[in-house]
């Protein structure tokens, strides 16, 4: 009589499988590959008495998976083991980086549409959220930075999780800049010369919008001013919110307004004398230009004998009055001034005859010469040259 012992089988159900290469091993060496869910039973029977011990010899990949034994080890009793249990879960790996750049505030970034991360500073970077084995990440920024105004990109965003954490993303992220710039007007002259922030120099020719060449960031400050006043004809020129912080903008709202120097006034018009018995009455018109400035007087010079008079006013008259003169020649010269100074001088030439009787000594010179203009019928008359 021959006895054997009975053998039975060795098996069970496997679930959760996605990826590929999953590899199970029953008392060291029995191998069993399997590529789907469901029931599985090892090939190699175990004796009744024998003991039995399921792993895990090799975990699946694409993607990668972790597969776990429930049940897997025990002792054969009489019946074949169905109960052994593999559950296979796909394992998740986390997206990260590095962050440089950085100097503003409120950047997020943003994995796969919607797992966002807040970031302060600059560094390593990890989102959250783990993404699965063979699925895709795509990192983008959802928001730029602020204070000052900043432009992120990536590099390295996009791709498939395979069997290790993703820490190659590239965020830089780099500070906008601005141009500096605004409207000129009054320009006459030549040779303006408009600064901004110490050494961006530009000249300028004509009025209009001007802009800087060289921007500004954001966060800085501009500072706008004329580095050189315009000559032919001199002018000042002025500027209006010229100084300020780079925001978010180009800034195109700075006003340069120019204008003409004031200078000394033109000559006056019209000069002329007429006596007034023994006195010369000098008149004149106001001269064409009083410079920019008001007019605030006159003053007439008596040639020979440097004899004056001067007139001020608001305005001031136009005529002055030198007495007490004797018969004779003589050129009179008018200028007019301003707060800058005074103006080029016009000037009138004539013979002065009182125009009433003058006693003259007897022995005098001047009683001659009185007889013979009034001979000549010259009394009175006035023979005025203008300049």
């Amino acid at each position: 009589m021959t006895c054997s012992t009975n053998t039975y089988t060795v098996g069970g159900t496997l679930s959760g499988l996605s990826g590929s290469g999953l590899v199970l091993r029953n008392n060291g060496g029995d191998d069993l590959a399997l590529g789907g869910n469901g029931s599985f039973v090892f090939s190699t029977q175990v004796e009744s008495d024998a003991t039995y011990a399921v792993t895990v010899h090799t975990q699946p990949g694409n993607p990668t998976q972790t597969c776990t034994v429930a049940n897997g080890s025990g002792t054969v009793s009489s019946a074949d083991i169905t109960h052994v249990e593999v559950t296979c879960s796909t394992n998740t790996y986390t997206v990260g980086g590095t962050l440089s750049g950085l100097s503003g505030s409120g950047l997020v970034l943003r994995n796969n549409g919607g797992d966002d991360l807040g970031l302060g500073s600059n560094g390593s970077f990890v989102f959250s959220a783990p993404v699965a084995s063979g699925a895709t990440y795509a990192v983008t920024v959802h928001t730029q930075p602020g204070s000052p105004t900043q432009t992120c990109t990536v590099a390295n965003g996009s791709g498939t999780v395979s069997s290790a954490d993703i820490t190659h993303v590239e965020v830089t992220c780099s500070t906008n800049t601005y141009t500096v710039g605004g409207t000129l007007s009054g320009l006459s002259g030549s040779g303006l010369v408009l600064r901004n922030n110490g050494g961006d120099d530009l000249g300028l020719g004509s009025n209009g919008s001007f802009v800087f060449s060289a921007p500004v960031a954001s966060g800085a400050t501009y500072a706008v001013t004329v580095h050189t006043q315009p000559g032919s004809p001199a002018q000042t020129c002025t500027v209006a919110n010229g100084s300020g912080t780079v925001t978010t903008a180009n800034i195109s709202t700075v006003a340069v307004s120019c204008s003409n120097d004031p200078i000394a006034p033109s000559a006056p018009r019209n000069v002329r004398f007429t006596p007034s018995g023994s006195d010369l009455v000098v008149a004149w018109d106001a001269p064409a230009s009083d410079g920019g400035r008001p007019i605030t007087g006159y003053t007439v010079t008596l040639a020979p004998g440097g004899r004056s008079c001067s007139v001020t006013g608001n305005p001031p008259p136009t005529r002055c009055t030198i007495s007490q003169l004797t018969p004779g020649q003589y050129s009179v010269a008018v200028s007019a001034s301003n707060a800058v100074g005074s103006g080029t001088a016009a000037t009138a030439t004539g013979v002065f005859a009182p125009s009433t009787p003058v006693t003259i000594p007897a022995t005098s010179t001047w009683a001659l010469m009185a007889l013979m203009l009034a001979t000549l019928g010259l009394a009175g008359a006035v023979l005025a040259r203008r300049s």
